[in-house]
Parts: structure tokens; C-alpha cells; sequence
């Protein structure tokens, strides 16, 4: 899929790409407004499940996101590598689809203490 052919709206998406989307992002799509960026060919994405434990099986027992380098966050921003981990979470290198730029994402842990 080309990169021109973003932005697209989820419909869409779900119409064209549906081969693209996991059971779980195809169920939750529809509740972002525009659509970025769906992954790359090369990444083996999760696909959750509400049976899963742990977010879905998005999450580790410790509540850290699964990074998987080449998936989305978002349907907006593309995971390019790891550049760190501590106690409140991880942090990724990640290209913005929406403006273009190179950016950190800081991703907290999945735990009731780290949303206060």
C-alpha cells in the first residue's frame, strides 16, 4: 500500500485493507477518526483477544505493551525501534505518519497506579 494513498477514514480501510487488520483491529478501528498507518509487511502483529489476559494479550504480567517494531500505534504512528524501558514504562523511536517527523513515544504501563 502506498503512503500517498493516506489519510483514509476507517471505513474504508475495513472495505480495501481488511487482509491487513487482525480480528481485534478490525473490531476497534472504527473509533479513530482518520487512519495513518496500518503496519508493515515484515511485522507479526498481535492479535488479541478478549479471552487473553493481560490487555487482550497486548500486555506482559508486568502491564508493559508487547512492542512489536514495524506495528502501528494508533493507526498514526509507526514503531521504528526500542529506546528504553523503566518503572513507569517503555519508550519507542517512532516515525509520525500524520507530519512526517521522527518522534519518541513514552508508553505507560498498563496498571491502575501508573494512570493516576
Amino acid at each position: 500500500m502506498l503512503a500517498k494513498e493516506f489519510p483514509m477514514k476507517p471505513g474504508f480501510v475495513l472495505k480495501t485493507c481488511s487482509n491487513l487488520l487482525t480480528d481485534f483491529e478490525k473490531s476497534e478501528i472504527l473509533g479513530y477518526r482518520d487512519i495513518y498507518f496500518l503496519g508493515t509487511d515484515e511485522c507479526e502483529k498481535i492479535d488479541g483477544s478478549s479471552v487473553e489476559e493481560h490487555n487482550n494479550g497486548y500486555d506482559d504480567e508486568n502491564g508493559d505493551y508487547k512492542i512489536k517494531v514495524g506495528d502501528h500505534i494508533a493507526y498514526r504512528f509507526e514503531i521504528i525501534e526500542i529506546l528504553g524501558s523503566g518503572s513507569f514504562g517503555q519508550v519507542v523511536k517512532a516515525k509520525d505518519h500524520q507530519t512526517e517527523e521522527t518522534v519518541a513515544v513514552k508508553i505507560i504501563k498498563n496498571s491502575p497506579k501508573f494512570e493516576y
